[in-house]
């Protein structure tokens, strides 16, 4: 089992480790952000990097896996 999220990573990885109380924890898809139109220049596809920083660090402190999923454009092809 893996979990799939964006924020509140303490959380998550809980309610991973409690569904699979042995094995490795994974996220395997990190959300940089979300969804928009094309050029749109507001919305949920924004985020603020350093909260982006600060997701990633608890998550790989708490000894997690991570995958970013789509973080570039709209793909993650060529990274």
């Amino acid at each position: 089992r893996t979990a799939n999220f964006g924020s509140d990573p303490v959380q998550r990885l809980a309610e991973l480790r409690a569904a699979q109380p042995q094995g490795p924890l994974c996220n395997m898809e990190f959300w940089i952000g979300w969804f928009d139109a094309w050029g749109a220049l507001t919305g949920k596809s924004f985020r603020d990097p350093a909260d982006v920083a600060r997701t990633l660090r608890d998550t790989l402190d708490a000894g997690a896996s991570v995958n970013f999923f789509v973080f570039h454009g709209g793909t993650s092809f060529g990274f």
